[in-house]
């Protein structure tokens, strides 16, 4: 049980990629999968807790999923435990928001981070993040403040850009008295769940006429 709220914490920050990571192809261990999604994951240097990646197909154009991923301020209404989601401010194409998440059995944490967008020309998209304390609200009483996490989505068009080849990476230092060793299991074995929320989410109307940008889904 409490693993699993840890799996919840880090995909939640994950929901939300990165210029600090290493080269994307080195050093990942397989690690299984299920549904359709294949887990790996590596060490981090300095850190205990492992980088943990997931790759999957969707069935939905890139853009649309996109813009699932960035109707953040939305994520309290379809991505659970968030309790709340808010857009501090834009930072020219970039945008950084503030998250509380209330995982069940662990304290809650919070954190600000910077998110931001890449369009490629070859079709793939990019969204990127990672936490950016400068002017995130004040820490609360028995909230934990996140210090560190980063990760990215890499999205891929396939089938004439019908579909999407989805790769998520992400790392986090969750903070509190959480063992590493928890973080590590519990973070990876419910990749295939988030994966499958995103895989439900895209089929929503909303999502195929809003155009997504850093500051959400217009």
């Amino acid at each position: 049980m409490r693993s699993q709220s840890i799996a919840a914490l880090v995909l939640l920050l994950a929901g939300l990629p990165s210029t600090v990571c290493a080269d994307d192809s080195e050093g990942w261990q397989e690690r299984g999968g299920r549904d359709g999604v294949k887990l790996s994951s590596r060490d981090r240097a300095g850190s205990k807790i492992r980088e943990i990646r997931a790759v999957a197909d969707v069935d939905a154009p890139p853009e649309r999923v996109l813009a699932v991923l960035a109707d953040i301020e939305r994520y309290p209404q379809f991505m659970p435990p968030t309790e709340q989601a808010k857009l501090l401010r834009r930072e020219g194409e970039a945008a950084v928001y503030y998250m509380e998440i209330n995982p069940p059995v662990v304290a809650r944490r919070d954190y600000c981070f910077k998110v931001e967008f890449e369009h490629r020309p070859d079709g793939v998209l990019r969204s990127h993040w990672q936490v950016e304390p400068k002017g995130c609200l004040p820490e609360r009483r028995g909230i934990v403040r996140v210090q560190s996490t980063d990760g990215e989505w890499i999205l891929e068009p396939r089938d004439g850009g019908k579909k999407t080849h989805a790769r998520y990476r992400c790392h986090i230092e969750v903070g509190g008295q959480v063992p590493a060793w928890m973080v590590n299991q519990g973070s990876i074995n419910q990749l295939p769940d988030v994966i499958n929320s995103l895989r439900r989410a895209v089929l929503q109307p909303r999502y195929a006429s809003c155009t997504p940008t850093p500051s959400g889904c217009k």
